[in-house]
């Protein structure tokens, strides 16, 4: 059971449950489609379908347009993410969210919006002097001693049903050769290729990228005292700032007094952590807002400093819109607080706690920080499944991102099913044919428009080219 995926052991309960015959039951089922092929889905719904008929309620929280237009009944809340939604837009039937103007969702199941599809003649293609990386004589797990040539500077969709050997080929291999080159003599090898003892392939002309790096949707801290801010690298400029006020001056603050973790600015009383651990029980305890500080963190003395009339408590509660507006003037922090907005997070706060982020809003803020920095060239930035939990509007703005990585000359690989992405990135390797034991080889390679007319593509069916 530990080798098994969040969907995997998902789908395996339901089987359980279906087996069993009970009913008159309530089945919530979070995101059921994560990490499935598009061939897949169909028969995930008609394990809900028969768990349904034999008298059971099905709830699925999702948002693969697939699954949501088999529902019998449809409930979208909004009408955006954040602050700026927990709203009811819409509740009713397939046919009538269609027809809501109202509701994203409805508009994007109509077909009046769509995924931004590539136009053929924009997209990346191999040419003579294309630069690449190779993985040899590749045994990881299922995968059957595969030879495979990733082009770079472009965007790569690495495709396959569940099992198929995509995280072996790309997480389990690629990953750790890179890791082992970029820590080992400052990176410069002298050898052919890059091997590991318990790595089963073989790494070669890794000298054509600079750098690697591997975005997923893990948390960008665990603690609540981690935040956007300081994750993406402007807390240190913004505590700077209130440094420099005059009546900073006068008393002498430093920006060390300006972070609720340290001593000289946190609340004593609660550490500045804005709320106190009461014991209830010998087992049980809860969090309450601190009395003294009322929630800021902050000694008061600190919160009297204002900078354009907001102490640094008000700040980390503004929107990143916000505080873009109060940092205009100031082209560090305006930089990234104006990538996140770009990206459509321009409504999750400063000082928003690391752990109240989603998968994919961490993903994003974490490729945000990437293009804030210095422009970087010879990149090879590595995302497995990035559409996780993601509305058809996110991974538009994803895309976008992604994009722009490629501009600046660098090369993404995406592992993926959704059938969107795969239609837009540059190039796709394909493996297969099936899960496991029968997968494991490479079905298809190329652009998009040809793996939709290779007749041994799974995902070739799914695709939408020109």
């Amino acid at each position: 059971m530990a080798t098994l995926s969040g969907g995997e052991a998902q789908r395996l309960s339901l089987m359980n449950h279906l087996n069993s015959d009970l009913d008159s039951l309530i089945f919530i089922v979070d995101e059921p489609s994560t990490g499935m092929h598009e061939i897949e889905k169909n028969n995930l719904m008609s394990i809900l379908k028969e768990i349904n008929k034999l008298g059971n309620t099905v709830i699925i929280v999702e948002h693969d347009k697939n699954i949501i237009s088999q529902a019998d009944q449809i409930i979208e809340l909004g009408p955006d993410p954040g602050i700026l939604g927990g709203y009811l837009v819409f509740q009713g039937s397939l046919d009538e969210i269609k027809k809501e103007k109202s509701s994203i969702t409805g508009r994007y199941l109509s077909g009046e919006l769509k995924v931004s599809k590539k136009p053929n003649n924009s997209k990346n293609k191999i040419k003579s002097d294309t630069k690449f990386i190779e993985l040899s004589k590749v045994s990881t797990n299922n995968l059957k001693n595969l030879n495979v040539r990733i082009p770079l500077g472009m965007m790569v969709g690495i495709a396959g049903v569940s099992g198929s050997g995509k995280s072996s080929l790309i997480s389990e291999t690629l990953v750790p050769l890179l890791n082992e080159h970029f820590t080992r003599n400052n990176g410069e090898d002298e050898d052919e290729y890059i091997q590991i003892d318990d790595i089963k392939g073989k790494l070669s002309e890794w000298s054509n990228i600079a750098d690697s790096v591997v975005i997923s949707q893990s948390p960008i801290g665990r603690t609540k005292t981690s935040n956007p801010v300081s994750y993406i690298g402007i807390w240190d400029s913004i505590r700077k700032i209130y440094a420099k006020e005059e009546l900073s001056k006068k008393r002498e603050y430093t920006e060390g007094h300006f972070s609720f973790n340290s001593e000289k600015g946190g609340c004593a009383n609660c550490k500045g952590a804005g709320s106190v651990e009461v014991q209830l029980s010998p087992t049980t305890t809860i969090d309450v807002v601190c009395e003294i500080c009322n929630g800021t963190r902050y000694k008061q003395s600190i919160l009297d400093v204002r900078y354009k009339g907001k102490n640094i408590n008000e700040l980390l509660n503004l929107t990143v819109s916000e505080a873009l507006e109060l940092f205009r003037d100031n082209p560090t922090i305006s930089r990234y607080l104006s990538i996140l907005v770009e990206i459509g997070m321009g409504y999750i706060t400063l000082g928003q706690p690391a752990p109240t982020l989603s998968g994919g809003e961490a993903q994003r803020i974490k490729l945000a920080k990437e293009l804030g920095k210095s422009k970087k060239s010879g990149t090879l930035y590595i995302l497995d499944e990035p559409t996780t939990g993601l509305h058809d509007s996110d991974i538009e703005k994803l895309l976008g991102l992604l994009d722009k990585l490629v501009m600046q000359e660098n090369s993404v690989i995406i592992i993926e099913h959704n059938s969107d992405v795969l239609s837009y990135v540059d190039y796709i390797i394909e493996l297969g044919p099936e899960g496991g034991p029968l997968g494991g080889g490479i079905i298809s390679l190329g652009s998009p428009q040809e793996i939709k007319l290779n007749k041994n593509s799974r995902i070739g069916p799914f695709l939408s080219v020109d």
